[in-house]
């Protein structure tokens, strides 16, 4: 049977509250499975607050390249918080197996995160510096929140070329649409991490947006990223490499421009701490004749690495003669 054991304790002024599930055991069999780990997750942050990244990393089993991350976000990274983000990782449940566990910790206002917890030498040995964001567990649904809102009206397309051909492959895949040059030269790259969310670098980002009359959908291609650091390493996923077809998928425009049109893309980046991976949400809004795109304060699917910031977007007249800006008012 599988056995729920609940327990509390107060760490650091913080009190801790877990549920601990079993496989094969009674109740009562193994009741400090959430007190030990939150306990281990406690420790593992003080030495990384206190600079002691040898011994944080002890406490770990990340591999070879923990203390290269640890003293980056330690010397280098900055502190990123927001209204919907603190940056706390309070354990709020904890579910184990074996020698294995996962803890639900807090992340954002609306999702919670997971971080995952290997047994070794009788001692709890945090797996993940990233924390991963859990979506199921969201209480930001399409019927209340920001996000899908369904009373929105879908975004009519008007004199959008055609996309005919698309060719999933090259530097310019897609060929067709409204085309937008999507723009910025201060783009965070967010890791959000067993101890705290953190920007890690500061990019140029550039690429195009297609949008069609003959589709709901949209495409992005010509992507590239710009600057020192992590951001000369970042680049997006090849295709096929996560078993999907790229460039960015996206879905339907929802909205106006004059109070914001919803869009997101499924999209993959691929950077030295580790992937992007999901759905990014940002809003499309026209303001003073200006065009702006501003990302969502919300996790890109399950991954630990997050873009924050906002593009200026113009047209490419060379590439869309038919306007894209004023195709997309009609």
């Amino acid at each position: 049977m599988e056995g729920r054991v609940p327990c509390m304790r107060l760490l650091g002024g913080m009190v801790l509250a877990c549920v601990v599930a079993t496989a094969s055991i009674g109740c009562g069999d193994e009741p400090d499975v959430g007190e030990e780990v939150g306990a281990a997750l406690e420790e593992i942050r003080e030495d990384f607050d206190a600079g002691r990244i040898a011994s944080a990393c002890a406490r770990m089993t990340v591999g070879s390249s923990c203390r290269e991350k640890l003293r980056l976000l330690r010397e280098r990274a900055q502190p990123s918080t927001s209204s919907l983000r603190s940056g706390r990782r309070d354990v709020v449940g904890v579910r184990s197996e074996g020698g294995r566990a996962t803890a639900a910790v807090t992340l954002n206002d609306r999702v919670s995160g997971r971080l995952r917890f290997v047994r070794r030498g009788g001692e709890w040995k945090l797996a993940d510096i990233g924390t991963r964001a859990n979506p199921k567990r969201s209480r930001w649904k399409p019927a209340t929140g920001e996000l899908q809102d369904p009373s929105l009206p879908k975004m009519r397309l008007a004199g959008c070329p055609l996309m005919t051909r698309i060719l999933h492959h090259g530097r310019h895949p897609v060929r067709g649409g409204c085309t937008l040059r999507f723009a910025s030269d201060d783009m965070a790259i967010v890791m959000l991490s067993a101890f705290g969310d953190f920007t890690v670098g500061r990019c140029s980002m550039r690429f195009d947006f297609h949008a069609a009359s003959n589709t709901l959908g949209t495409l992005a291609d010509d992507i590239d990223f710009g600057g020192t650091g992590i951001c000369a390493r970042a680049r997006p996923c090849a295709d096929g490499e996560t078993g999907l077809r790229y460039p960015w998928q996206g879905d339907d425009l929802t909205g106006s421009l004059s109070a914001g049109v919803h869009l997101r893309f499924d999209l993959c980046i691929n950077t030295p701490l580790g992937r992007a991976r999901g759905m990014l949400h940002y809003r499309l809004v026209e303001r003073g004749g200006e065009l702006t795109a501003r990302t969502y304060d919300y996790p890109i699917g399950e991954s630990s690495i997050q873009l924050v910031g906002g593009w200026q977007v113009e047209p490419d007249e060379l590439r869309s003669p038919s306007r894209g800006p004023s195709a997309l008012r009609r």
